[in-house]
C-alpha cells in the first residue's frame, strides 16, 4: 500500500505546487525539452524538483524529494567530471 500512495503523491507533485524556479534545455538534437522546476508545495510549504521531458507526442516526469534530487544531482556532477577527464 505504502508504494501505492508513494506513487499518488508523486503524480500530485507534478500537477500541482508553485513553480518558484524553472530552468529548460534542448536535447536529442532539438527535438526533446528538458524542464527542471523546483516547486513549493501548497499548505506544508516543502521543496521539491520536478523534472519533465517533452518531446512531441510524448511527455514523462519525475518528482524528487529534497533528499533523492540531492542524489541525482551527485550523479551529475559526477558524470560531468568523468565527461570532462574524457574529453581531456
Amino acid at each position: 500500500m505504502g508504494s501505492l500512495f508513494a506513487a499518488f503523491k508523486s503524480i500530485k507533485r507534478v500537477v500541482t505546487g508553485e513553480v518558484v524556479e524553472q530552468m529548460e534545455t534542448r536535447a536529442n538534437g532539438g527535438f526533446t525539452t528538458m524542464s527542471l522546476r523546483l516547486k513549493q508545495e501548497s499548505g506544508s510549504g516543502e521543496y521539491y524538483v520536478v523534472l519533465a521531458e517533452l518531446s512531441g507526442g510524448n511527455s514523462q516526469y519525475v518528482a524528487f524529494t529534497r533528499e533523492e534530487f540531492g542524489r541525482f544531482s551527485e550523479a551529475v556532477d559526477r558524470m560531468r567530471d568523468r565527461l570532462t577527464a574524457a574529453a581531456s
